[in-house]
C-alpha cells in the first residue's frame, strides 16, 4: 500500500451536529481555521439567521470537544 493509502486509513474526522465532516489536523492553527470556516458555512446555509455569539461559541466548543473524544480513543 501506497503512503496515500496510509494516509486514508489514518486520517481522523470528527462530525458536525449538521452532518458535516470535518478532518482533524495535528497544526492548532489550522484546526482552529478549519472549524472557524465550518461554523461560517452554518451561517451561509440559513442567510436569514445571524448566529449570535452564544451560538458561534457552543458550536465551536461543540467541535473541539468532538477533537478531544476521537484522539482520546
Amino acid at each position: 500500500m501506497g503512503k496515500k493509502g496510509l494516509a486514508r486509513e489514518r486520517l481522523l474526522l470528527i462530525t458536525c451536529e449538521c452532518g458535516a465532516q470535518i478532518p482533524i489536523v495535528y497544526d492548532i492553527y489550522e484546526m482552529s481555521s478549519l472549524i472557524e470556516l465550518h461554523i461560517k458555512t452554518h451561517k451561509m446555509k440559513d442567510a436569514c439567521a445571524e448566529l449570535s455569539e452564544a451560538e458561534y461559541a457552543r458550536l465551536e466548543d461543540l467541535l473541539i470537544s468532538k477533537i478531544f473524544e476521537v484522539l482520546g480513543k
